[in-house]
């Protein structure tokens, strides 16, 4: 499990976006991450990862200390990879040779690296049928599912997502969600950070409220059902979140 501890974090000296933030996110299950804008749920998720380095307080995954490491290091050492909410696909290059960019941490091993691609192409059928075609000439969708999948081949722990159907069609976008609910189904701890409610209860295990840099609130999503909605009314009255 990855456990947070008092962390305090932000991208100015002396203005911290996360307030002392502790949680412990569960193991093979996803942990759907919410709350008004500037709450610090992105700033969350690069600190894990080490964008972003804490002023203070401890990050562990498994009883390590993983607070200092940096984020060239997190997919080949600790196992760890990061899909950002900005579209990160190589437009120009092909679908196969963008999965093979997410294989660069194992590409001496080349016989792992072909069994990779094949598992996504098993995965992800859609991404199989273009993977001789331009990644930018995809859908947004299929882009989204081709980053999810670039983001499994190096058989990662924990993936990290930011907004997954950020500027999605809600069927492009239920896809997306689709394909991140099997993954604790495969051993993978999944942190997800969204805007959208609805989705992030439908698909969270567990929900962690942000709200000023610190979690207000956290619990099984199934507890919670009848607290969310009074919650985001709440958001939306202090215009805090769109």
């Amino acid at each position: 499990m990855i456990e947070v501890r008092d962390v305090r974090a932000g991208y100015v000296t002396g203005v911290d976006i996360l307030q002392g933030l502790t949680a412990t996110f569960p193991e093979e299950q996803i942990s759907s991450i919410i709350g008004p804008n500037g709450a610090g749920k992105s700033t969350l998720l690069k600190t894990i990862f080490g964008f972003v380095l804490p002023h203070t307080g401890s990050i562990t995954y498994d009883g390590t200390d993983i607070t200092e490491i940096e984020p060239s290091k997190m997919i080949e050492t600790v196992g760890f990879s990061y899909i950002p909410q900005e579209r990160s696909i190589f437009p120009d290059l092909t679908v196969r040779e963008n999965l093979e960019i997410g294989a660069w941490t194992i590409r001496k091993d080349s016989e792992r690296v072909e069994s990779a691609i094949e598992n996504a192409y098993e995965e992800f059928p859609a991404l199989a049928e273009k993977q001789s075609k331009r990644a930018g000439t995809m859908s947004g969708g299929q882009q989204r599912m081709l980053e999810i999948a670039r983001s499994l081949v190096t058989d990662p722990g924990v993936v990290l997502v930011d907004e997954p159907s950020a500027g999605l069609a809600p069927d492009l976008a239920q896809n997306v969600y689709q394909s991140l609910s099997q993954l604790p189904e495969n051993g993978i701890t999944v942190l997800l950070v969204d805007q959208n409610v609805e989705a992030a209860a439908n698909y969270g295990d567990e929900l962690f409220i942000l709200e000023q840099g610190t979690v207000s609130e956290n619990a099984r999503t199934d507890d919670m059902e009848n607290e969310v909605d009074d919650i985001v009314s709440e958001w939306i009255s202090q215009e805090g979140y769109a």
